[in-house]
């Protein structure tokens, strides 16, 4: 122990000041916009807590691309519970992006409606639609590497590293 006395109120206002991009980072009210980089079952457990905990009740529009060598499924299923739709899209530049269309089928699998789409750009505009008619949240989660672009789509700021 180095005998560091540090009091509870620096530790308190260290945590308010903490900034995690892409782990359940809004970026918008209006529509609600979060970004979360749920590419494993535990940070989707996690997630799916949270929407439960903050936005039960609301419609949750989600684009999603993923890796293929991830445990997608796993992903996919513990987030079909708490999402209304799912946007699926291929990951650019990237051999290891599993193809969208088995991202939706898995989501189908649960009873999750789900569509493809080109772009991640095309997906997080049909989201936005979506819920701006309903109310809801658009999310934009699974792998890491898409979402600074999602950000820059969204607020035309850099990256999220």
């Amino acid at each position: 122990m180095l005998g560091f006395r540090v009091s509870e109120s620096s530790i308190e206002q260290g945590l308010k000041n903490v900034k995690w991009p892409a782990r359940f980072e809004v970026l918008n009210r209006a529509p609600l916009f979060i970004l979360d980089g749920a590419h494993n079952p535990a940070a989707a457990l996690a997630l799916r807590s949270a929407l439960e905990d903050f936005y039960r009740g609301k419609n949750v529009h989600a684009v999603m691309g993923i890796f293929a060598d991830k445990d997608y499924r796993k992903v996919a299923g513990t987030l079909a519970g708490i999402i209304t739709k799912a946007y699926a899209i291929q990951l650019p530049d990237s051999s290891r992006s599993l193809a969208p269309e088995e991202l939706a089928e898995v989501f189908a699998e649960h009873e999750t409606e789900a569509e493809v789409y080109e772009t991640l750009e095309m997906a997080i505009n049909a989201a936005t639609t979506d819920a701006q008619k309903d109310g809801g949240v658009v999310l934009v989660t699974g792998s890491l590497s898409h979402l600074g672009a999602a950000r820059k789509h969204i607020t035309g700021e850099g990256n999220a590293e």
